[in-house]
């Protein structure tokens, strides 16, 4: 019995040294775990300030160094400390912001005492606006008067007009005298307009101004000779020469250029009698006459904008005037012209508007031929009939010759194999000699093969961009 008592017993103590132990154990993990409780105020700590947490952390150190307190003491003195000395969040929030509203209060009584501590004198300025207009692009403090001016302007005109439109109204019975102040402005006002004539005047007319067609002035100068000038005003008569003088100046002009072929002066003095035509507003056979002389100089200088101008006019002319015996042919260079642009729109409407007696005519029948070869790709019969151009259509065909060839020589690149000579090239593309052949195809650094490189290697020219 004493044994199994002694066994009790030992088990009791062992029991309570186990427990013992488990109970340090567990302490100390409460001391830094605890209940639910207790993890709210870790969690309170941990937000709190640094100096606090250190505290916290030396306490939590020296009461789990010591195992001999029991549970209860070191829970209260834990939570004792936690309240002693944690500061909450909720309590650093409201001093902030009691802080904040205290530091408004005292800006608002002093700007109440700035302004005389009265609200009427605020109230009676007007609120600057946060985003001040000029800031931002808007207008300066300047416009506000020059738009007011503009509105009173504006609504002045408004008034005039509506005075104006019940004193001209036939049901009205506006007085006499709004009509006749109403009328002398409006003869002041045209009186004015007609002396600050203002445009720029190429021949024809200018399109920021009047059309000198409206201007209708007998020349009095008697002056052969006169250099282009663009008209700024209308002219005085003493400045324009009239139709007699122009028929002499015409033929001064056709015999220096078939004596000295200057361009540059032939050019300035058929604009000047062009310009003189059209300020006193004849059209006629004359006229005809200038825009046709002044064509075939152009093309045979190569100006393209001259020529276009010149064949421009001449197609209503012919409509205005009457057929010459020149329609036919400048027909057929107007076809050749659209070949030139490309045109294919006005091509098609010159076309449409040759008769079938009128397709007889030598020049109108090569410039259709000419074009249907250029349609289909035709190099062969482009080139023949470039070599049997009648009149001046050869000038013209000049003008895109160098692309046609182009196009042509990529299509016989393309077409023979292995090689072609260069003397086929020279008269199938229609040149010259021999020599200005090669000099032509060298520009491109074809590979020439054989005795004096007469002959193109087309294989390897194949890869070569023309």
């Amino acid at each position: 019995m004493d044994h199994l008592k002694n066994k009790q017993g030992g088990g009791v103590n062992a029991a309570a040294g186990l427990s013992r132990n488990l109970n340090a154990r567990l302490g100390q993990r409460n001391s830094f775990g605890g209940s639910n409780g207790k993890l709210k105020n870790s969690r309170s700590r941990s937000r709190s300030p640094s100096k606090y947490r250190h505290k916290r952390s030396s306490r939590s150190r020296s009461s789990s160094t010591s195992p001999s307190r029991p549970r209860k003491i070191r829970r209260s003195s834990s939570s004792s400390s936690s309240s002693s000395d944690f500061i909450p969040l909720s309590s650093s929030n409201s001093s902030y912001s009691n802080s904040k509203k205290q530091q408004k209060r005292n800006k608002k009584s002093v700007d109440s005492a700035n302004n005389g501590g009265g609200g009427s004198s605020s109230s009676g300025k007007s609120k600057i606006p946060f985003y001040s207009s000029s800031s931002i692009g808007g207008a300066i403090d300047d416009d506000s008067a020059r738009l007011q001016q503009r509105a009173a302007r504006f609504s002045q005109a408004s008034n005039s007009k509506q005075v104006v439109a019940v004193a001209s109204s036939p049901f009205g019975g506006g007085s006499s005298n709004a009509t006749s102040s109403s009328s002398k402005g409006h003869n002041r006002n045209s009186k004015k307009f007609n002396h600050s004539r203002s445009y720029i005047d190429d021949s024809e007319g200018g399109e920021n101004g009047l059309d000198l067609m409206d201007l209708h002035i007998v020349g009095t100068c008697h002056d052969l000779e006169k250099s282009f000038l663009r008209l700024t005003k209308a002219p005085l008569p003493c400045e324009v020469r009239p139709l007699e003088v122009l028929v002499h100046s015409l033929e001064n002009v056709k015999q220096k250029w078939r004596a000295n072929q200057d361009y540059f002066y032939a050019c300035d003095q058929l604009k000047s009698i062009r310009q003189d035509l059209t300020v006193q507003g004849i059209r006629d056979k004359f006229t005809v006459e200038v825009y046709e002389t002044h064509a075939r100089i152009a093309m045979e200088k190569g100006d393209h904008e001259e020529f276009n101008q010149c064949q421009t006019q001449l197609k209503m002319l012919y409509t205005e005037v009457g057929a010459s015996t020149n329609t036919l042919e400048f027909t057929a260079y107007r076809i050749l012209y659209y070949i030139f642009t490309k045109n294919t729109l006005d091509t098609t409407t010159v076309l449409r508007s040759i008769t079938q007696a009128q397709r007889e005519n030598p020049a109108i029948a090569h410039a259709l031929e000419f074009r249907s070869a250029w349609a289909m790709g035709n190099y062969c019969k482009l080139f023949r009939l470039y070599k049997t151009a009648p009149l001046m259509a050869g000038h013209l065909i000049d003008w895109f010759l160098e692309r046609e060839r182009k196009a042509a020589l990529r299509t016989i690149i393309k077409a023979y194999r292995p090689n072609i000579t260069v003397d086929y090239i020279t008269d199938l593309l229609a040149f010259e000699s021999r020599d200005k052949c090669k000099e032509w195809l060298s520009g491109f650094n074809l590979p020439f093969v054989g005795a004096d490189d007469a002959q193109i290697d087309c294989k390897n020219a194949s890869a070569i961009a023309i």
